[in-house]
């Protein structure tokens, strides 16, 4: 799902983890509720509902059950 402060994903194995906004160096990215979409400001990099994204795990909270991400573009 894609909210204001992030974009949570779901892996094959149904793990869940969240990308969020604050850890995204690259450019700042806006969620646009009405389109249901995320638009990087200068890089125009579009995230949608079911893409698949390449990803690496960043921080893992075991006993919180917390998965953060970074997505990785190609």
């Amino acid at each position: 799902s894609l909210t204001n402060f992030g974009v949570f994903i779901e892996l094959e194995n149904g793990i869940e983890g969240m990308a969020a906004f604050k850890d995204m160096f690259d450019d700042h990215y806006l969620f646009d509720e009405e389109k249901m979409v995320v638009l990087g400001e200068r890089n125009k990099k579009i995230i949608n509902i079911g893409d698949e994204l390449k990803i690496q795990v960043v921080r893992v909270n075991v006993d919180l059950r917390i998965i953060d991400f970074k997505i990785l573009w190609e």
